[in-house]
């Protein structure tokens, strides 16, 4: 059944900031889990057990949690260490700069081969710049130092439309900028979630262009849409999955139909991923592919705004101004003088 399928092993970092996980159990879990990667080997990869900025409140050092994590991992055996993920937190101030000395401190880029991002926020267009290159820029300056040439990046939590056209363009700016070349991965919950709980699911429409067809807000919600689902179905008949008697499992609210909309939303996601990158690699740039994903003139202004701040910083690779960026716009809170977490 998962011939040809990758395993990856979640390390559940994320159960620990939700208080799934018991702050008590943090050192004990964070050894098992290490123990068993050494002990079970026939997963493809696994990422490091990272503790993220807790959306519970407890009264736990994440900092130190986090290093003793970190120690463990770069002392594991060639062959573990090598399939595993590097988690890079900045959710916080302090997991900002914690994760930006362990860098150095544990020379993390040349102990793995495979990096991902924590910590990202789907509310950044206030920022100045995307949040992704708070990660990106210590781990590139670090690669670029050392003088690796390959950078291989999973996004924890992003999938919207214009995330695709920027990893695109950050992928082959990297290259331009800095001879290295990069592989840029994402996921995101949030696909399933809407498609199951029957909000929206996604698609290209006619001119190309993502879009959320919003299944709340219509008077006959589906049946709406049947026309453009029509042709939507037919994609998936190349899959040999069958699709005939759709509208006749809607009407009983089937658990099929849902299923039937996320394949209609994966297929268009890999679909308009593909569109975008053949057209960055034909030298269409951001101004142009923004279209593809947003239609009020105001929000691709900021976007674009947004794009070029991004890129100036990853072509410096200035540490500095990062740093600015990061405390001036994301940081603190002048009233409060509490850290604002960046959170999924």
């Amino acid at each position: 059944m998962f011939q040809g399928c990758k395993i990856y092993i979640d390390s559940g970092g994320f159960q620990i900031s939700t208080g799934k996980i018991k702050p008590s159990l943090v050192d004990r879990i964070t050894h098992i889990y290490y123990e068993w990667l050494c002990e079970n080997k026939s997963y493809d990869f696994a990422f490091t057990l990272d503790v993220p900025p807790s959306i519970v409140k407890y009264d736990i050092d994440e900092g130190m949690l986090n290093r003793k994590s970190y120690e463990i991992a770069v002392g594991l055996p060639d062959e573990i260490r090598k399939k595993m993920i590097y988690i890079h937190q900045f959710g916080s101030s302090a997991s900002y700069h914690l994760f930006k000395n362990m860098l150095v401190d544990l020379d993390i880029v040349n102990k793995f081969d495979y990096f991902s991002l924590g910590g990202l926020v789907s509310g950044y267009k206030e920022f100045p710049v995307h949040p992704v290159v708070f990660g990106i820029i210590p781990i590139l300056r670090e690669l670029k130092r050392i003088g690796k040439k390959k950078f291989n990046l999973h996004i924890l939590g992003q999938s919207n439309s214009a995330i695709v056209i920027l990893f695109a363009l950050m992928t082959k700016k990297i290259k331009e900028y800095h001879s290295i070349d990069t592989n840029i991965t994402y996921d995101s919950v949030t696909p399933i979630n809407d498609t199951f709980e029957f909000r929206r699911f996604c698609c290209l429409n006619e001119d190309n262009k993502f879009c959320g067809v919003d299944l709340r807000n219509t008077i006959n919600g589906i049946e709406t849409y049947s026309k453009f689902l029509d042709r939507k179905l037919k994609v998936l008949e190349q899959f040999d999955i069958d699709t005939s008697k759709f509208y006749e499992w809607y009407k009983e609210d089937s658990i099929k139909t849902r299923c039937i909309l996320f394949l209609i939303t994966l297929v268009d996601m890999y679909r308009y991923q593909q569109m975008i990158e053949e057209m960055v690699e034909n030298g269409i740039e951001f101004e142009e592919l923004v279209h593809y994903s947003k239609n009020k003139q105001k929000e691709i202004r900021k976007s674009t705004g947004i794009y070029h701040n991004s890129m100036r910083l990853l072509e410096s690779l200035d540490l500095d101004k990062c740093d600015h960026y990061y405390r001036n716009y994301i940081l603190c809170d002048s009233k409060s003088q509490k850290d604002k977490y960046l959170t999924f």
